[in-house]
């Protein structure tokens, strides 16, 4: 796609095969859109169980949750909140 274009993509920019098929990279088969709509697109189709819990330790639990406050203590990652009150789409 990126040689379609002649230039990169950017960051932000996801290449989305319009009929699913992973494989067929015909360009016509092909379109460039953001990262946040392409997640939807390609999310909107699956099915997930409600609920659905994570086997794992407390001590893993524990790891992850302290792993994720340092994402955030670090501005790497900012919680949905944070989001919302700055007016950034999630």
């Amino acid at each position: 796609m990126e040689q379609h274009l002649s230039r990169k993509l950017l960051p932000s920019e996801d290449v989305h095969h319009i009929n699913g098929d992973k494989t067929d990279n015909r360009v016509e088969n092909l379109e460039v859109i953001d990262h946040g709509k392409h997640t939807i697109k390609t999310n909107a189709s699956r099915t997930y169980k409600r609920g659905q819990k994570h086997e794992m330790s407390e001590t893993e639990r524990k790891r992850r949750s302290d792993w994720m406050k340092n994402l955030h203590r670090t501005g790497r990652v900012s919680p949905p909140q944070f989001r919302k009150a700055r007016g950034e789409q999630s």
